[in-house]
């Protein structure tokens, strides 16, 4: 994911990923925890989280967790987990997450005192409002949907929620070599030419997957149906020319994203 910020941007995103550097980070390595299971623990330690709603999104390149805790009597805190190939690219996406803010993100964040939690870390000047770090391959936010003071026995909830979710990880955490990703056997039913108009099933096999997707490069295949039971991509011709088509796969714990390519060429019905 490459960023382009204008200079100013630019100057405070790296004044405050400078700042965010850990002086004693943690080794780093990738996590085989069961990162679904991580809401449930939350909510089981936390009385002050009443519930959660969870939405997953995945692409070639990361697949991210959103999980929204109702609180009693505040505002939801929200929890945002993307997983990424590796640690190069978690720490270039907590450089987009930063420039996404309005105001000078060096003068909104700073080093939490207990810095720990990953390589890069940081939480909002208003104490408890937002958190942000990078452990490994992964880029976690932990932040309050509401604005205004927190008082001092909530302010600490978001780092809370950050340390149980860190806490899960860090007791899995593993070699890059050990590390779980989806295991992908040979697609069947991939064409290598169709004409416009005309559709196509793929079957993929691969166990341990908790979500999957199927993406085009040129927009000459599009997808009409994703069948989950039976593991199928069904596409069609849009328009005339080749195509590049990933199927992407994210492990069922781990949330590894891999991925499947192939082309197709489609032609023009003469």
């Amino acid at each position: 994911m490459g960023v382009s910020q204008p200079p100013p941007i630019k100057d405070a995103v790296d004044r405050a990923v400078e700042k965010a550097k850990a002086i004693a980070p943690p080794p780093i390595k990738n996590s085989n925890a069961s990162i679904s299971s991580l809401p449930d623990l939350i909510v089981s330690q936390l009385s002050q989280l009443l519930s959660v709603s969870k939405e997953i999104y995945i692409s070639p390149s990361d697949a991210r967790v959103e999980w929204t805790f109702g609180t009693s009597p505040h505002e939801p805190i929200r929890v945002s987990l993307a997983v990424f190939p590796d640690h190069d690219m978690a720490v270039n996406a907590i450089r987009y997450e930063l420039a996404t803010f309005q105001l000078p993100v060096d003068q909104l964040f700073h080093t939490p005192a207990d810095a720990w939690r990953g390589q890069y870390e940081l939480e909002s000047i208003m104490k408890g409002h937002d958190m942000v770090l990078v452990r490994r391959s992964i880029l976690l936010r932990v932040r309050w949907l509401r604005s205004g003071a927190l008082g001092e026995t909530n302010s600490n909830l978001s780092s809370r929620v950050a340390d149980i979710i860190v806490s899960g990880l860090k007791k899995h955490e593993v070699d890059a070599p050990l590390w779980r990703l989806p295991q992908p056997t040979p697609l069947a039913g991939v064409p290598g030419k169709i004409r416009v108009g005309q559709q196509f099933t793929v079957h993929a096999s691969v166990v341990d997957v908790v979500e999957s997707k199927g993406s085009t490069d040129t927009g000459s295949v599009f997808l009409i149906e994703k069948d989950e039971t039976s593991e199928t991509f069904t596409f069609a011709g849009r328009r005339a020319g080749k195509d590049k088509i990933t199927l992407s796969f994210a492990h069922k714990d781990t949330l590894a994203v891999a991925t499947q390519e192939f082309e197709v060429e489609v032609e023009d019905d003469a």
